[in-house]
Parts: structure tokens; C-alpha cells; sequence
């Protein structure tokens, strides 16, 4: 069989990320076999077999000396991969910014040197921006107009790409929503930590609230934040009065699970351990009764299971799958969630319960479409190329 690269941030402690390959695996699977690279966390071979190859590359870790020599020998090793590959993948996720000063060059780089090998680069499931800076703009369009197509997963980020000249960018949607539902060895799970299907609530929350505190949140209190997230846990608790669960999509979200775990320290709140694979993640998702959630993988396998939602948005990202799926209606600002339009919007929710689910699952099947056929596009673009 035929291979392909496939680089991105998987095995990095986003389960989202890992979960964005699933869905490459699930589309190109059965064509190429797939070569990926892999993060200090792993445990992608849970989810892509044990025969699966990877590079290691430290992405989404920021800087630091270790990531240096990781991504030091990583060059080498990926130029040698690409040799026996046919062509490679760039994506998914929030990767086309200029947030940081090396993330453009990063993906020059890597597509420079596979044009020194004669192979084509692809962008996939990709969100775009920000692009913030007139050389960023400029770097974005230079490389990505040599790339072979460029498959954006948000409108929005569709036309920022067209604003600054990408000509080949294409609309599309995000990898995730090719992951098949998990099947019943995911429900191990479940049994663990004694949960019910459709009686217990999610909670997903990001352990620096917004993104844009990512790059300063060691020097950040969010102690008011944790609060404004504990009086909301207690509502769920009292107006449902189901378990509580709060599921750590990210690594690092899992230390917020634990803070708020010594707050709430009743049996009705549960906090899963960060050692799981993306897999068991749709499982609680999916068979859970409702999703109060901010990160947006987990939004993701909701409507795929038509779980209805009601979100707080901490990255543009996500408000622009909130549109696309009619659920803005459905999201709150954070710093409301102690008012009483939290519980209005919930009840909001409550009322349309059923009506929700059944848009959710048709807006899944929708975007699901979409992936296929570009998934299938690229199939039949890099066929024609031999």
C-alpha cells in the first residue's frame, strides 16, 4: 500500500488533535497507509493500530530546550520519510497564524524540503489566523499558493485566506467529524467511574479560560475564573440533578479538573483522569444527556451525537463552528455564567431539547459530506498526478 505523511500536533495532549486524525484515518485509511507525526503523550497507536509508524515532533509545547532538539532531529528524520511517501499532509487544527514568530517558517520549512523531495504538500482541516502582521499575511500567501490545495475548516478563515490571495484554498470542515462513533470497547469508561448512559452531564473547560492567556498564563490568577466555573457546576448539579463530569479534552485542563474538584468535593462531580485516548472521549461525549462545554472537539462529537449544548466561546474557532451549525443562540460569555441568562439560556435548551438533537445530527451529517468529498478529491487529485 502506498503511504502518505501526515504532520500535525497528535500525541500532544489534545484529544481533539488525536481525534482530527482518526478522522484522516477513517477517510484515507483504506487508501495509503498512513505515516504520522507524534507528540510526547502518545498513545496514538490506541487509535491508529499497533503497526502505525510516526516521527517524533513536539508540537503545541511552545519553546524550550527540549522541543530545540526534538525539532532539531526532526528534520532530518522527516526529510528521510518523505522519500518513501507519496505525498504529505499538513493538518488539521489552529496551525496557519503568526501568533508566534516561528510558526509560519515552521511549515515553509517542511514544505520547502518536501519540494526538494518532488512531493506535494496539502493542507487539510486547517484553520487559518490570525494573520496579524503584513509579513505574516505575506509568508501565508507566498508558500500556501505553492502548496497542491489548502482545505479550510471555517468559513470565516476561508475568506481571510482570500483576502490576502490564497487561490487555492477550499472550504471545508474539520477532520473530526469523519471520527466514527466508538464502538462498546470504548465503554470501559462508563463502567469506571460508574456513569449511566444519558445521566450525567459534561463539562469541558480550558485551564486558561481564553486563549489569548495561553502565552502569559504562568503569570495569570484565575482564581475568579475557577469561581465563576464552580457556581455554574453547582447549578447543573441542582437543576438536573444528574452527575457531573468534567472531562479534560487537553492535558493541561485536567490540573483545572483537580482545583475544582477540591471545591466540589461531593459524588455528584466527578473529574476523569487526562490518561485516555480520544476514542473514550466521544464515548462520554456522546452518551452523556447534555454538554456544557468550551472546548470545541468536544462541541464536535456533541452534534455528532446530537447532544444538545450550551458553550461559552474562548477562541473564535469556536464561535465560527457555532454559526455554522445554527447553535450561537446556545452560547454564553463566560463572565456571565453566574447571571441569570445562564440559566435562561439552559432552559432555552431544555425547551428545544429534542428539536436541537435532530438539527445537531443533520448539521454532522452535512459537514461530514463535506470532508468526504474533499478527502475523496485528494484521493483522485494525487492519482491523476501519477
Amino acid at each position: 500500500m502506498k503511504k502518505i505523511l501526515i504532520v500535525g500536533a497528535y500525541g500532544c495532549g489534545n484529544k481533539g488533535d488525536d481525534a482530527i486524525l482518526e478522522g484522516f484515518k477513517n477517510t484515507l485509511g483504506k487508501t495509503y497507509e498512513i505515516i504520522s507525526t507524534e507528540g510526547k503523550y502518545g498513545k496514538l497507536k490506541e487509535i491508529m493500530g499497533e503497526t502505525h509508524s510516526t516521527i517524533s515532533c513536539r508540537m503545541n509545547e511552545g519553546i524550550n530546550i527540549n522541543v530545540l532538539i526534538n525539532l532539531i532531529s526532526f528534520f532530518p528524520r522527516y526529510y528521510k520519510v518523505l522519500k518513501n511517501v507519496e505525498f504529505v499532509i499538513i493538518g488539521g487544527g489552529s496551525l496557519l497564524h503568526d501568533i508566534t514568530k516561528y510558526n509560519l517558517p515552521f511549515f515553509r520549512l517542511l514544505q520547502f524540503l518536501a519540494k526538494v523531495r518532488k512531493k506535494s504538500v496539502i493542507y487539510a482541516g486547517v484553520g487559518a489566523g490570525p494573520l496579524q502582521t503584513k509579513a505574516g499575511r505575506k509568508t501565508a500567501r507566498k508558500f500556501l499558493n505553492k502548496s497542491k490545495k489548502v482545505f479550510v475548516r471555517d468559513p470565516i478563515d476561508y475568506r481571510l485566506l482570500k483576502e490576502i490571495g490564497v487561490n487555492n484554498a477550499v472550504l471545508s470542515a474539520d477532520m473530526a467529524f469523519c471520527v466514527r462513533n466508538s464502538n462498546e470497547s470504548s465503554a470501559t469508561i462508563l463502567t469506571k467511574y460508574g456513569l449511566t448512559k444519558k445521566e450525567y452531564i459534561v463539562v469541558t473547560a480550558c485551564h486558561w479560560f481564553k486563549s489569548d492567556n495561553f502565552w502569559n498564563m504562568d503569570k495569570m490568577d484565575f482564581s475568579d475564573d475557577r469561581n465563576k466555573l464552580i457556581s455554574a457546576i453547582n447549578k447543573l448539579i441542582i437543576k438536573f440533578g444528574k452527575k457531573v463530569v468534567f472531562l479534560p479534552t487537553v492535558m493541561h485542563d485536567y490540573k483545572l479538573g483537580q482545583l475544582l474538584k477540591e471545591e466540589i468535593n461531593i459524588d455528584d462531580f466527578l473529574v476523569i483522569e487526562h490518561n485516555y485516548n480520544c476514542k473514550e472521549m466521544s464515548y462520554v461525549v456522546e452518551n452523556s444527556f447534555f454538554l456544557f462545554g468550551t472546548r470545541m472537539h468536544s462541541m464536535i462529537f456533541a452534534i455528532r451525537s446530537g447532544v444538545p449544548f450550551v458553550s461559552t466561546i474562548y477562541d473564535n474557532k469556536v464561535r465560527n463552528l457555532l454559526k455554522r451549525v445554527d447553535m450561537l443562540e446556545y452560547s454564553i460569555d463566560f463572565n456571565e455564567i453566574n447571571t441569570f441568562q445562564f440559566e435562561s439560556v439552559i432552559d432555552h435548551m431544555l425547551d428545544n431539547y429534542d428539536d436541537i438533537s435532530n438539527m445537531l445530527i443533520q448539521k454532522a451529517h452535512e459537514l461530514n459530506e463535506i470532508v468526504v468529498r474533499d478527502m475523496n478529491n485528494i484521493i483522485e487529485m494525487m492519482s491523476e498526478n501519477k
